[in-house]
This record gives structure tokens, C-alpha cells and sequence, in this order.
């Protein structure tokens, strides 16, 4: 099980407060909550109440956290290799829900795979890695995977190792794009996320939103803030 957790991020004088069912950010005296936290509140839809009912709560949530744990060292994994380090096979991974370092397994080795196809594919420019974004006009902050340029265009991008490229992971990005145009320096024209590990020939899936369509996005995600904060 997840233990609480502080600690620094990109930004000076921002901390990541993690506790086990809520993730907030203090900044100056003010504590915000995540983007991810808030897109909890975002209805599931009849689909995964069934499998819910299926699974049960204690299996259900088990599986939960094992795939965000997946998720959780496909990223760590990911970070490394951009900072110029070479992943091996023996090489191990924190893993928060058991408390113990660990090898990637098969599936987590596939993602990787496609995220190196994907940057092949692609040959994004990094500008920044793990960069922490706030709104003190809306009241959230988050963590943005990277910023890169594609075909000349400055882009938010977040990876995922999910079953799916779901409607609140387009809301998650725009919110991301959304403060970083109100109290960052990279203001990027798009946002993409990219699914790794797919079925795909290539690996990875990738969607790409433009202004409209973040625009739209954004709108989303206030509504579900709505709903979180009652």
C-alpha cells in the first residue's frame, strides 16, 4: 500500500504531497490539488461498473493499482532512457505498492519497446522531462511527462500504459496545457498522448489534439472539478 509521501519537484519551493487516496501541491500557502486526483471524479460509465460487479471491490482494486504501478515504473524507466541511461534487463524498479525494488516484467519491457519505436518514428525534440505545472486561477497543478517539439510545434505529451486512450487523459493534458500558458514559460500549441505497449504494428498509439479540440477538453476537466470539489 501506498505510505505518505513529500517531495520536491521541478518548480523551487513546490512540493508533491501524496497521500494514499488524494495527491496535492503546495504552493506558497495555498495546497492544490492534482489534475489526476480530480479526474477520479469523472464518471466511469456502465462498463467498468459491470466489471466491478465481476471482480469485486478488494480484486477490483488490486488491479487497479497493479496497472498504475506498471504505469508508475514504465515511466521511471522511460525518464531514465531520455536522460541518457542505458535500461537493462536486470535492472530494478521501486514498486510503491509493495515497498520493494523489482524487475520489469515482460509487458513493462514491451512498453518500453514501443517507446523507443515511437521515438524513432517520431524524433521528438526534448525540451524539458518532469515538469511540474500550476493554475492559481482554477486551483490545480499537475505534472507534465515532457515537453517536446514535433514537426516544429511545441507539444505537451503524456505517455500511458492503459487499455485505452480514455476522454479524461485529453482533459489531463489540456489542463496541463492550460497552466502552463497561464504561469509557465512553455506554451505549447498541442498536446498528444501516446499508449504504449499496444496491439498495434508499431507498439503505441497516438492522438494528437489541437486548439479546438483542448479547448474543449479543458472545458471537460472544469466540469469535473466541479463535481470533485461538492
Amino acid at each position: 500500500m501506498k505510505k505518505e509521501k513529500i517531495k520536491k519537484t521541478s518548480l523551487p519551493k513546490v512540493l508533491q504531497i501524496t497521500l494514499p487516496d488524494m495527491r496535492f501541491y503546495q504552493i506558497e500557502k495555498r495546497y492544490l490539488p492534482s489534475v489526476t486526483w480530480v479526474l477520479e471524479s469523472y464518471p466511469k460509465g456502465v462498463g467498468f461498473y459491470k466489471w466491478l460487479a465481476t471482480k469485486g471491490w478488494d480484486a477490483a482494486e488490486a488491479e487497479k493499482e497493479a496497472a498504475g504501478e506498471r504505469g508508475s515504473k514504465v515511466h521511471k524507466a522511460i525518464q531514465d532512457i531520455l536522460m541518457g541511461k542505458t535500461v537493462k534487463y536486470n535492472d530494478h524498479y521501486y514498486n510503491e505498492n509493495k515497498l520493494e525494488m523489482e524487475r520489469l516484467t515482460l509487458d513493462e519491457w514491451d512498453a518500453l519497446i514501443a517507446f523507443s519505436q515511437f521515438w524513432q518514428d517520431r524524433e521528438p525534440k526534448l525540451v524539458v522531462l518532469e515538469h511540474t505545472c500550476y493554475s492559481k486561477k482554477y486551483g490545480y497543478a499537475g505534472t507534465i511527462d515532457a515537453v517536446v517539439v514535433i514537426d516544429n510545434k511545441l507539444m505537451i505529451l503524456d505517455f500511458k500504459t492503459s487499455s485505452k486512450i480514455w476522454p479524461t487523459h485529453h482533459m489531463q493534458t489540456a489542463a496541463y496545457l492550460m497552466a502552463e500558458a497561464e504561469t509557465g514559460e512553455y506554451k505549447a500549441q498541442q498536446s498528444i498522448v501516446v499508449r504504449l505497449g499496444t496491439n498495434h504494428k508499431s507498439g503505441y498509439e497516438e492522438k494528437y489534439r489541437d486548439p479546438v479540440e483542448i479547448s474543449k477538453d479543458f472545458a471537460a476537466f472544469l466540469a469535473v472539478k466541479d463535481v470533485w470539489a461538492v
